[in-house]
């Protein structure tokens, strides 16, 4: 994905009723407030379902949340409910934006940050799950909520977590029958099989942070 028309085949594959081609929208129709027109080098339209779903892309220098919430509003103003890709001009970064408004002048945002190099196991099956293939318009804005909830994600984290960490202690234990540390046989002995495990995962997850930046 390297343009505006590669997130519309995106948008396609995922099975939304999208534009015959990328449709550039003069910023002006937007109404942006100055701070982010002076930001915004583009915006193209992608679908519309009417006033009930929009899709879109927002081409910019500045990927802040602050940012990312204020064009929600803009966008929010002309649907009750919208989906949104914010990219910077090299196509490096994609944030897939899904904004609530949950009182008058305050919206929320969910996001997705994929980088486009390096898209992780976690941003697939985020991009799965809000597949629109087959569902009707409200069917979609609920799967875009489901998708987008914390909460559902954290939890999923977790078990995800303990599995590959009960995993890791077995196999350790299994593995190391020389070891009398690691065969669980008295209190102690679980405890520092416990610790061990929760160290070299803790060091997976930072090598994987450092790599996420760059910098192995």
């Amino acid at each position: 994905i390297q343009s505006a028309e590669g997130v519309r085949r995106l948008f396609a594959q995922l099975g939304y009723r999208v534009q015959p081609e990328a449709l550039p929208v003069d910023l002006d129709e937007l109404e942006l407030r100055p701070a982010d027109r002076q930001v915004v080098r583009g915006f193209h339209l992608l679908g519309d379902y009417g006033f009930d779903l929009l899709l879109g892309l927002f081409v910019l220098d500045d990927l802040s949340g602050t940012r990312l919430r204020s064009l929600a509003g803009a966008l929010l103003a002309r649907s009750t409910s919208c989906l949104f890709v914010a990219a910077d001009p090299e196509y490096r970064t994609l944030a897939v934006v899904n904004p609530r408004r949950l009182a008058p002048g305050k919206i929320k945002i969910l996001k997705l940050l994929i980088d486009r190099a390096q898209p992780t196991r976690h941003d697939l099956d985020i991009l799965n799950e809000i597949t629109a293939t087959g569902l009707s318009t409200e069917r979609i804005v609920d799967t875009h909520l489901r998708a987008f909830n914390v909460d559902r994600i954290t939890k999923a984290f977790y078990l995800r977590y303990r599995e590959l960490f009960d995993g890791l202690r077995k196999a350790l234990k299994a593995n190391n029958r020389g070891i009398r540390q690691f065969q669980e046989d008295n209190e102690e002995d679980k405890e520092y099989l416990h610790a061990f495990a929760q160290r070299i995962m803790g060091r997976l997850m930072f090598l994987y942070f450092i790599q996420k930046k760059g910098w192995l």
